[in-house]
């Protein structure tokens, strides 16, 4: 039998691994070219994604097949989770941590970019 959601979970949970990928080669850039400081704060920006994304997938993606409105329900909270927890730790990582704010931000950007890309979100259609 074709289970679309478990189709749907298992692609995005192959986009998270590869976004944590692009940005573990990301903070390796950042500390070969910058420095332990800035390598520290894209790793942070990238976490801070790879975390909201995963939460948005474990949210919206559970719970097989629903309604409509129940499955939008669990996209808007997952969605509204994700960022949460981004905006939460990217706090924490400027606030207490004393990170610097850009590589910060391309940490953030790598992991979402590539994790679009491999959703396959840029080009019309989902992965299986």
């Amino acid at each position: 039998m074709h289970d679309p959601i478990a189709t749907g979970r298992r692609g995005a949970m192959r986009a998270v691994v590869v976004s944590a990928l692009v940005a573990a080669v990301a903070a390796l850039a950042a500390l070969a070219l910058a420095g332990l400081e800035s390598a520290g704060a894209v790793a942070a920006g990238a976490v801070a994604m790879l975390v909201g994304n995963l939460a948005a997938v474990m949210v919206a993606l559970r719970g097989g097949i629903m309604p409509a409105r129940a499955a939008f329900a669990r996209l808007v909270l997952g969605t509204a989770g994700k960022w949460l927890l981004v905006v939460a730790v990217v706090a924490v990582a400027l606030a207490v941590l004393k990170l610097p704010a850009l590589p910060m931000l391309v940490g953030l950007l790598a992991a979402e970019v590539v994790y679009l890309l491999a959703l396959g979100l840029w080009n019309g259609r989902l992965q299986d």
